[in-house]
């Protein structure tokens, strides 16, 4: 039964899940395509919970430990996610999701203490450049989908409304999904629908799946099993290496 005090562990689950569904598509599956459909549903949920650490890490004053341990998780996390998308042990061209995360919550954090308008825009432009310029995964979108998280987290009045939590996160999602279906589409012929939607930039739909997971998130006063926090922390390089050594292990044999 899913009660309000194990929703957190179970979206996290399968946010946990669908990124190895999608990496998995990438390495064993000719870049399936439905593979990443599924695999579109993870990043919302770990923005989403990114946006959500900017609240208890304020309220535990543990903010520049959080941030501290997502850099050298970010740091680990480099050589795998380049081993497994560029074959090479660095690519100063690409860099892992976890440093646009960090970005984000930065960015989140700095919102959150100072009141003033124009240096409120400032960090936000700063935090675009910084993931533009150092080349994060998902960029510049990836941080304004973890601001508009916070920003609607940061909203009792829509939090607390079911239509308008629903309203606003939908909005979120479609302008996210919209951003890299734009940025991918090519001229499509009637014939070619579906193979269309299986492209990449059509994959990126399956986003919308997340919205009912995020809609069942509440806010629970009970603390996650301490194990279950690290395994959350620690997935992303853990379940790259897995794939990358069974990959091995199977040339191998």
């Amino acid at each position: 039964m899913v009660t309000k005090d194990n929703k957190e562990a179970l979206i996290k689950l399968l946010a946990m899940i669908t990124m190895v569904i999608d990496h998995l598509g990438i390495r064993w599956f000719s870049n399936g395509r439905i593979f990443r459909l599924i695999g579109r549903i993870s990043f919302p949920i770990y923005a989403w919970y990114t946006a959500r650490s900017v609240y208890y890490t304020a309220q535990k004053h543990t903010e520049v430990k959080h941030a501290l341990r997502m850099f050298v998780l970010a740091v680990i996390s480099e050589i795998p996610y380049d081993l497994f998308f560029s074959s090479t042990v660095y690519n100063p061209k690409r860099n892992n999701v976890i440093f646009t995360l960090l970005i984000g919550y930065l960015v989140c954090l700095g919102i959150h203490r100072y009141r003033f308008l124009i240096l409120r825009v400032l960090i936000v432009i700063a935090g675009v450049f910084l993931a533009e310029g150092f080349f994060c995964s998902y960029g510049f979108i990836g941080i304004m989908l973890v601001f508009a998280f916070d920003r609607l987290q940061s909203s009792e009045h829509v939090r607390n409304s079911i239509p308008l939590r629903l309203f606003w996160i939908t909005v979120i999602i479609t302008i996210y999904s919209m951003y890299y279906i734009v940025l991918g589409a090519e001229p499509m012929a009637r014939e070619q629908i579906w193979h269309t939607f299986l492209t990449y930039s059509y994959s990126q739909l399956g986003a919308f799946l997340s919205i009912p997971l995020l809609m069942l998130d509440a806010k629970s006063k009970r603390r996650l099993p301490y194990a279950f926090k690290w395994v959350y922390r620690l997935f992303y390089p853990i379940h790259l290496i897995t794939i990358l050594l069974l990959e091995s292990y199977f040339l191998i044999i």
